[in-house]
């Protein structure tokens, strides 16, 4: 099994880093969700309150995220309805034996003969896990517009997809679940969340993961323009004016929308910023 995460900056380039950040973010909040669906998933989890912790999110193409898995796997391929973005949920060796072990009413613990292959029996109850599974993730995916189902048979598994993936540690030791859905479905969901949502960044169709992400806000005095020659020849102690009245409100901005106005103040010792105005036509879709 390799050991080496694939990095979180696959697609690179700054422009991307804001996006990216909001997948990983977005997915972290669901994971704790996704760990109680397999828990319900499977009777024996719940029964014996067995601990499910979510590692960090991670973006990958499939192929990355399930080579990071303890093989032999048993994956099945998924895609999002509607907008047919690939998906998979994948689990380990380890978390296969912990599995039919449990589900067979044996000891858990590692088989005398660690798992080369799986049998047609066992194939058949993973199935049936991994079924019981996506049934559980409605409730999960449904706040989002989005259905998950098995790829039909013939359609290929696109190794190469994007996708942002959570993996499941269940129980203690290295026992991985590994869930990921294509990134496409994941920006296309937020952006119609949010379209469809009225002025208020708190209105209630917004999804509660959402409400959890965290975004980089940015006051702006203002901005002017001067020659690449100006800019070479500022030294300390030079002052640049601005083109921003004192008594002028400022500019509030999530990424390059400008969202609010406000007052600059001060709270404390520190520098603040007095809401005043809320711009109109303010979206917060990165």
């Amino acid at each position: 099994m390799s050991t080496e995460r694939p990095s979180n900056s696959v697609f690179g380039g700054a422009a991307q880093g804001g996006a990216q950040k909001r997948l990983i973010d977005s997915m972290d909040a669901m994971a704790e969700q996704l760990a109680a669906a397999l828990r319900r998933a499977v009777p024996f989890l719940m029964r014996q309150s067995v601990d499910i912790s979510p590692l960090p999110a991670r973006v990958g193409s499939t192929q990355d995220l399930i080579a990071a898995l303890e093989g032999p796997t048993f994956t099945v391929s998924l895609v999002t309805d509607p907008g047919g973005s690939r998906a998979c949920l994948a689990f380990d060796r380890r978390a296969i034996t912990y599995l039919l072990e449990g589900l067979l009413g044996g000891a858990h613990g590692e088989e005398d003969r660690p798992l080369t292959e799986l049998t047609g029996p066992q194939r058949a109850i993973m199935g049936r896990v991994a079924t019981a599974f996506l049934r559980a993730t409605v409730d999960v995916f449904s706040p989002l517009g989005i259905r998950l189902q098995p790829l039909p048979s013939g359609h290929g598994s696109h190794e190469d997809a994007e996708l942002v993936g959570v993996e499941l540690a269940v129980a203690p030791g290295a026992h991985r679940v590994l869930f990921a859905i294509g990134r496409q479905a994941m920006e296309n969901a937020w952006t119609h969340q949010l379209s469809d949502d009225d002025d208020s960044v708190s209105g209630s169709r917004i999804p509660a993961l959402l409400e959890e992400v965290e975004l980089e806000i940015a006051v702006e005095l203002g901005r002017v323009h001067r020659r690449f020659a100006d800019l070479q020849a500022l030294k300390v102690g030079d002052v640049i004016r601005l083109d921003t009245v004192v008594s002028d409100p400022v500019v509030i901005r999530v990424g390059d929308r400008p969202i609010l106005r406000g007052r600059p103040t001060a709270a404390g010792t520190r520098l603040a910023v007095s809401i005043v105005d809320r711009l109109a036509e303010a979206r917060f879709v990165g």
